[in-house]
């Protein structure tokens, strides 16, 4: 399990809390630990790009885009969510859903003033917006989120798939037509997600950026958030293995580091990026 690095403070809230060591380092009260890692494996390129953005007073947002075509617009995504989330959350009276929201939309509309939009090139989103206990997702495309807490794993996230009935009703009613191919559903032949941030060529076939918010309020007994894209659970993951790996690990880089090589070994092909992000964090 990670360290504990903190007996003092564990101690101070040892009757409101069951975790099984700290889960941050000596700052990490105020200045959100975390660790990540991330592997081009037997892809020819890296697409994958994550981020940790702090503000405001000890809060913070963990991200992971996973690019396809090429990594252009999710290094776009990582570079640019900063500063066009600051700008909602500072200027605006806005509910954390709306911020992300907000902010998702600002990002898809200004790929527009690209010297050469990503026609045929874009990426999923996956950020957790983190407040004390509080903490809100917003996802566009299949990158999934994880909560590990003392029941075990729980998978946070539901894919934007055209396997889901309204995902397909969208596509379909835009005049999009959804083939399979090699046993996977895509968009007009081409993209296997109903949802992700450019690929312009496919935005009249229902294709959207809009992100799906989820909004969790923790108990002392959720330990940690992992982020991830799809590589980490493509070769068929389970949520199982994925606690084991946390409840061994001694700190959040470990598990993380971990938890990419297991995927690897277990046959995944694709780029794997991951984000453990500890939530013992001050009330």
């Amino acid at each position: 399990m990670f360290t504990n690095v903190m007996s003092r403070t564990l101690a101070k809230y040892a009757n409101k809390t069951v975790l099984p060591t700290a889960l941050s380092n000596a700052t990490g009260i105020r200045k959100i630990s975390w660790g990540s890692a991330s592997i081009k494996n037997r892809r020819p390129y890296q697409e994958d790009h994550l981020f940790y953005h702090q503000y405001g007073k000890g809060g913070g947002v963990f991200g992971i885009a996973d690019g396809h075509g090429s990594d252009r617009v999710a290094s776009y995504m990582v570079g640019a969510f900063p500063d066009v989330f600051n700008d909602y959350y500072c200027g605006q009276s806005l509910t954390k859903g709306e911020i992300l929201t907000k902010t998702f939309h600002e990002l898809e509309s200004s790929l527009t003033h690209f010297a050469e939009p990503p026609h045929l090139e874009g990426s999923t989103l996956t950020v957790a917006m983190v407040e004390g206990r509080e903490v809100t997702l917003a996802h566009t495309g299949d990158s999934p989120a994880f909560l590990w807490s003392k029941t075990g794993v729980t998978s946070l996230l539901t894919p934007h798939s055209l396997e889901l009935e309204q995902e397909e009703e969208r596509i379909l009613t835009h005049g999009g037509e959804i083939y399979e191919i090699n046993g996977c559903l895509r968009v007009d032949g081409m993209l296997n997600i109903s949802r992700s941030f450019g690929d312009f060529a496919l935005k009249d076939s229902g294709v959207i950026a809009t992100p799906q918010i989820t909004s969790l309020s923790l108990g002392w007994d959720d330990w940690a958030l992992v982020l991830a894209s799809d590589g980490l659970t493509e070769a068929g993951f389970l949520e199982r293995e994925m606690e084991d790996i946390l409840h061994g690990a001694r700190s959040p880089q470990e598990a993380s580091e971990k938890l990419v090589a297991s995927a690897q070994r277990k046959g995944a092909s694709d780029n794997i990026s991951v984000i453990v992000a500890p939530l013992f964090v001050k009330n």
